[in-house]
């Protein structure tokens, strides 16, 4: 992987290429923080560029939560899980997810949102166990999501649940 420094004004932007766009094949790259300084610059290309060839540098992506939900339950609930579990699935996330939290971003998702939304479930007279099942099924999608690379920690792992 290749990146270089920009100077742009009066600050330094690390620049560095990122892997192709699969649909039209084009060069993609993604900026850096602006620094005061060049060598600042550099030392964060370098420690980035180094993350990205480990696998530990997730580059940050625009799909929001409804996006992956929907794709998550196409692909890999629709081959992996019964119809009637799929269905299941469907159900909750559309109707006790998707709602509040699809519109944002994927790698923006915390703890403290899927806490709220367990809050919110329960004192708009739902049971704990709705709240649970609902839990148990972002875990299993957000897990998906890591498997592919779009975030690179499950949040659900850090939420409290309500007990039941």
């Amino acid at each position: 992987m290749k990146g270089t420094v920009t100077m742009k004004g009066k600050r330094y932007y690390p620049v560095f290429d990122i892997n192709r766009d699969p649909a039209t094949g084009k060069r993609r790259q993604k900026w850096g923080p602006g620094f005061k300084t060049k060598r600042d610059a550099e030392n964060w290309l370098t420690e980035t560029v180094s993350q990205v060839n480990k696998g530990i540098y997730i580059i940050r992506i625009k799909e929001t939560v409804r996006e992956w939900c929907e794709d998550w339950l196409e692909t890999y609930a629709a081959i992996h899980l019964r119809p009637n579990v799929k269905d299941s699935y469907s159900q909750m996330l559309r109707n006790h997810l998707i709602p509040y939290l699809g519109a944002k971003p994927l790698s923006a998702l915390t703890a403290n949102d899927l806490d709220a939304r367990y809050a919110d479930m329960i004192a708009s007279g739902l049971s704990p166990t709705t709240a649970g099942y609902l839990h148990r099924i972002i875990h299993n999608v957000l897990k998906g999501a890591v498997k592919k690379g779009k975030v690179s920690f499950n949040i659900a792992k850090d939420a409290d649940p309500p007990k039941q």
